[in-house]
């Protein structure tokens, strides 16, 4: 089972209007996912497509010893949501497309 959590990730797509969307807004929202979860997290794309964005996040599943971890990383997970709110932060999957997938739906 151990070996099958070193796979796993989540995903988590923030999009909205492209115009909100600046450098210093990409590095707030970069800044929120390194300060709660390190180099267990990054961003995998970022597609634009008729003035809307959505980048996502994947950020690998713990391996988990004790249940501790599982509250602190839900708690994190919790930061991210609460400081992201205004860019609609929300579980999504990866492996759709992209910008290729954003422009057909």
């Amino acid at each position: 089972m151990s070996s099958l959590m070193r796979e796993s990730s989540l995903y988590i797509s923030i999009g909205g209007e492209s115009n909100i969307f600046n450098e210093e807004v990409k590095d707030y929202i970069d800044f929120i996912f390194k300060e709660n979860f390190g180099k267990s997290s990054r961003k995998k794309t970022e597609a634009n497509s008729d003035n809307i964005i959505e980048i996502i996040y994947e950020i690998c599943l713990p391996i988990v010893s004790e249940d501790y971890q599982t509250k602190v990383f839900f708690e994190k997970l919790e930061n991210v949501f609460e400081d992201l709110g205004e860019y609609h932060p929300h579980f999504t999957q990866y492996k759709r497309g992209g910008e290729s997938w954003l422009k057909r739906h």
